[in-house]
């Protein structure tokens, strides 16, 4: 029986890792169809990039006027989309099989969170736990169940730390494989280049023992193979890049085509100040938003984000201090990057530090605790009273944890996914209009162009709303903006225009929305109209009523 026992306990941790993920699962089989498609904007351009490599292998923006070659976005994971594309190429019937294929890699996203916080010194119910915390995140599973990178990156990000493991033994042959997945990291992700920068800060650290100096050789060697296939990729994918991007004649374009262009472009050394304010706002509150979920905005819940937040970045001290450098320096410097981006931190782009956000709360609540009990061996009354309310407090957040992310998934997300199909609705019926009445080479500008793109076949354009006008707040200025860019459609290629209820809802910007709707009606006329929907000509004609 005794050698039975370490079967027992895989088994065991086996069937309750497998009951992490029912919740998303069964969302998943609900909205196989995925009426949400297109919400966040960049799923629709991956999965239209899919679509390019699936015919003919180029990699192109089949969505945009003249169908650029796709050099915003590294073509790792619209490879891996593709094959969707070449098993079944209708769409949306393909919908069912990408859906398919994303949540896949939540299992494999389970194991490695479980291994990963077993590595990072965690006992068995505490990494359950936290791997509970990553896996039922209301985000983990919008993440699972939309063709984004967050999920894949992550993977590819945990892999690399299991491999690296104990960084003060690693061998070359464990470095050239974590070199070969932060290779990965980055042609899913171009900000995974922070890799090659954490990882050798983690493994060659100044504070090194005297023994471990003496194997200095050894560690440099280890970075060599560990670096050699990730500045590979980074420097063949910019080289590329480099010489295939077309000139960005248009803010839309650069915004398609042009991380670091578009980053330029809307620098400004005078508003950078503003712009760290309101990033690092961002990210105090996102970070925790993804461990204690709300879509409340309220002042106090903000309030208390930042407070955990800091919480958990002294955590990532502690962990820092007891030798796990390398995912602190990475969380690290990934904190570092958002701040100094050029749009705010939202859940997603904070996403692949929730994992390194959840081990550092668990270090300071078991510090927490710790102190609790010694404080509770205590004689004196006062001690003891501390130590009651101490507890009090952590059983509230986890419960609060707990509740929050149970009303996630019996209302909040069902009601999302149920919007999302309304929404979904309306555009099909929309663009099937325009299918059946506009040209096939039509040009035709709207807010949700890969959308259009994918049920009409119509390349199209759209506004890029500028990140300077969303740090300002400047409704004046914003709708001058939109208003330029409409004018400039009618004196370009743009032949219709499609405007919805929904534009520029990602920006929350109804002052866009109206922009855009004042301009179109001086120079355009509605040629169809319907249901929140319009389809605008610059020719006069009779409104037809309806799709």
């Amino acid at each position: 029986m005794g050698a039975l026992r370490p079967v027992k306990r895989v088994g065991i941790v086996g069937a309750l890792l497998l009951t992490l993920l029912i919740p998303a699962g069964i969302l998943a089989y609900q909205w196989r169809d995925m009426p949400h498609l297109g919400i966040w904007h960049d799923d629709a351009v991956y999965w239209i990039s899919a679509k390019s490599l699936s015919t003919g292998g180029a990699y192109r923006l089949l969505n945009l006027a003249g169908a650029p070659p796709q050099t915003k976005y590294p073509p790792l994971y619209p490879l891996l989309l593709s094959a969707v594309w070449r098993v079944n190429p209708q769409f949306p019937g393909n919908a069912p099989l990408l859906m398919a294929l994303q949540w896949s890699m939540l299992p494999v996203l389970v194991v490695l969170l479980w291994l990963w916080f077993r590595r990072t010194g965690f006992g068995p119910p505490i990494a359950f736990a936290l791997t509970a915390v990553v896996t039922l995140c209301p985000m983990t599973t919008m993440f699972v169940t939309a063709p984004l990178t967050e999920a894949p990156f992550l993977i590819a990000v945990l892999t690399v730390m299991l491999l690296i493991g104990d960084e003060t033994t690693l061998t070359g042959r464990r470095a050239l494989a974590a070199g070969v997945c932060a290779a990965a990291a980055v042609l899913i992700r171009t900000n995974g280049i922070v890799l090659a920068l954490s990882i050798p800060l983690g493994c060659i650290w100044w504070g090194r023992s005297p023994e471990l100096r003496r194997g200095s050789t050894r560690h440099i060697g280890a970075m060599v193979l560990f670096l050699a296939p990730v500045l590979t990729a980074f420097a063949a994918w910019e080289l590329w890049c480099a010489r295939v991007r077309v000139p960005a004649r248009s803010d839309i374009l650069s915004y398609y085509t042009d991380y670091l262009g578009f980053y330029r472009h809307t620098f400004s050394l005078a508003g950078f100040p503003h712009r760290l304010w309101i990033n690092s706002d961002g990210l105090l509150t996102s970070v925790t938003r993804l461990i204690l979920w709300s879509t409340t905005d309220a002042a106090a819940y903000r309030q208390l984000c930042w407070a955990v937040s800091i919480f958990i970045f002294a955590g990532w001290v502690k962990l820092f201090r007891r030798g796990h450098r390398v995912p602190v320096l990475f969380a690290a410097l990934f904190s570092l990057l958002l701040l100094i981006w050029n749009f705010p931190p939202d859940q997603r782009f904070v996403y692949p530090l929730l994992p390194f956000a959840a081990a550092g709360l668990a270090i300071q609540i078991l510090k927490l605790m710790a102190k609790v009990r010694a404080e509770w061996r205590s004689l004196r009354t006062s001690n003891r009273i501390a130590a009651a309310i101490m507890t009090g407090a952590v059983a509230t957040f986890l419960v609060t944890v707990t509740v929050l992310d149970a009303v996630a998934y019996r209302d909040t997300l069902p009601s999302w996914f149920a919007s999302q199909r309304t929404r979904s609705a309306d555009m099909r019926a929309t663009c099937a209009w325009i299918a059946r009445n506009t040209p096939s080479q039509a040009v035709v500008a709207a807010y949700d162009d890969p959308l259009l793109y994918l049920y009409t076949g119509r390349r199209s354009t759209s506004v890029a709303i500028m990140p300077a006008l969303v740090y300002e707040g400047n409704d004046t200025a914003l709708a001058a903006y939109v208003r330029d860019n409409v004018r400039q459609w009618t004196s370009g290629n743009v032949e219709y225009v499609l405007t919805t209820q929904y534009d520029f809802s990602r920006e929350f910007q109804d002052v866009a929305r109206r922009a855009e709707l004042s301009q179109l009606k001086t120079q355009w006329a509605p040629l169809s109209v319907g249901d929140g929907a319009t389809v605008w000509t610059r020719r006069p004609v009779t409104i037809a009523t309806g799709f």
